[in-house]
């Protein structure tokens, strides 16, 4: 299946579905980036860091275990899950 969308008289087409990947150091723009693409290509937009705030904020058992990470800086290392880029 594909898919078109149209901008400024352009036409992109992209295959569905479509998972898009945004990294990047704090502060640069992924978030609103983030958003801006996922609402131009009508795509879900999740942000982990915002998913992890939420789990801190909520006091969960991950939000509890990961809480002491995030506060020194260390997001790699999520209890028994390794994240990393290839």
């Amino acid at each position: 299946m594909r898919w078109t969308s149209t901008l400024k008289n352009s036409s992109l087409e992209l295959p569905r579905p479509l998972d898009l990947v945004i990294l990047g150091s704090p502060g640069v723009g992924k978030g609103t980036y983030g958003a801006l693409i996922g609402k131009w290509l009508e795509l879900l937009h999740l942000s982990s860091g915002d998913l992890i705030r939420d789990e801190i904020a909520s006091k969960s058992k991950l939000g509890l275990e990961v809480e002491p990470q995030i506060n020194r800086g260390i997001s790699s290392h999520l209890g028994d899950h390794r994240c990393g880029v290839l």
